[in-house]
């Protein structure tokens, strides 16, 4: 680990940011400044999982070589400056053939700044799991970078949902990665509803025949804030199969940008891959991009990707209001009803934080 580290402190020196813009018109960027110097973290983390769970934190993370190798790398500034620098980690092991009936639940609550969360989620062959992790917290000017890495042996399933409530004034840089291996399940949602700046990469790796992955991405941007979300599913093996839907909401001068890729490589045939990326103006001021994309090197494959950018339905809010809603009541039982179809998927309390958001 020591290694590890130092090898990207050596990289940090030289790595560049990535590009905040996307072709000729679309920018999403943030003034903050990433030579951030280390600190000691201050935070609480509440984990409730049943026995049977293994979880370890800080420099007790048995048998992670795995987790460390260059499969994992992204040669960017922000990736190296996490690795160099990360101060909280965190692991899960499902053992196998463990099939939990109840969540495991993991509350982060930042109180320094910089916090770099690293989180690591080894689901054993057979094994099930289900993993709610949310971040709150913050302060004007406060950096928090989360790195999760999961790796779902044959025949497992593993959900990973994440919340993410931090301070308006925050930044957060998330870069989240799986490997799938043969015949097995992993699955993103994401609630983003804080901070004013944040960028979010998630990519899922189908290594083996038959795995499959749904993400699927939810925010909320109010006032000048700026989210970069990238999905990716990348089929490097038969019969694997992706869905991805990013779907939110834009208000007064927020804007976001929201890229996709479904990547089918030549050993993929009979493979499956579709995305959907949509998003609901609120302001005559908000902006919203959509950039999916499909790679295709192999023609036995279905795979579908599309895109809708529109503003709120004013016929229907003048309908409600004939019926005794205010019009801001109106709106929200609107934008309730574009996001009920995904709502519904989640549990009550997850369904709550989105619609006291609205």
């Amino acid at each position: 680990m020591n290694d590890y580290r130092k090898n990207a402190l050596a990289k940090l020196a030289t790595a560049k940011l990535p590009s905040f813009r996307y072709g000729l018109n679309i920018y999403i960027g943030t003034d903050f400044d990433f030579n951030i110097a280390p600190k000691k973290v201050a935070h609480d983390v509440i984990v409730d999982a049943e026995e049977q769970v293994n979880v370890f934190s800080g420099a007790e993370m048995p048998d992670a070589e795995e987790f460390f190798t260059d499969y994992w790398t992204e040669d960017h500034k922000l990736f190296y400056l996490h690795q160099a620098h990360a101060n909280d980690f965190l692991m899960i092991s499902i053992p196998e053939n463990l099939i939990l009936e109840k969540q495991i639940t993991v509350k982060c609550i930042m109180k320094t700044s910089p916090l770099l969360s690293t989180i690591l989620i080894k689901a054993g062959k057979n094994s099930t799991a289900k993993i709610v992790f949310s971040v709150e917290g913050g302060f004007s000017n406060s950096y928090y970078s989360q790195d999760v890495r999961i790796i779902a042996e044959q025949n497992s399933n593993i959900e990973m949902i994440g919340v993410q409530k931090l301070s308006k004034n925050a930044v957060m840089v998330q870069n989240k990665k799986a490997m799938a291996k043969k015949n097995a399940t992993v699955n993103w949602t994401e609630l983003s509803v804080g901070t004013r700046y944040m960028r979010s990469n998630a990519v899922t790796d189908l290594t083996g025949e038959g795995a499959q992955t749904q993400n699927t991405v939810l925010y909320l941007a109010r006032a000048s804030q700026r989210q970069d979300m990238y999905t990716a599913s990348i089929h490097n093996a038969p019969h694997t199969h992706s869905n991805m839907l990013t779907k939110g909401a834009v208000y007064d001068e927020a804007k976001v940008l929201s890229r996709g890729l479904v990547k089918i490589n030549d050993a993929a045939f009979g493979s499956n891959g579709f995305e959907k990326q949509d998003a609901l103006l609120l302001s005559d001021k908000a902006e919203a991009d959509a950039i999916p994309n499909l790679e295709i090197h192999n023609h036995d494959v279905k795979c579908t990707h599309g895109s809708t950018i529109g503003q709120i339905d004013y016929e229907k809010i003048f309908y409600l209001m004939s019926r005794g809603l205010s019009k801001k009541e109106s709106e929200q039982k609107i934008i309730e009803g574009y996001f009920n179809p995904v709502l519904s998927l989640l549990d009550e309390t997850l369904q709550e934080t989105i619609r006291s958001s609205l």
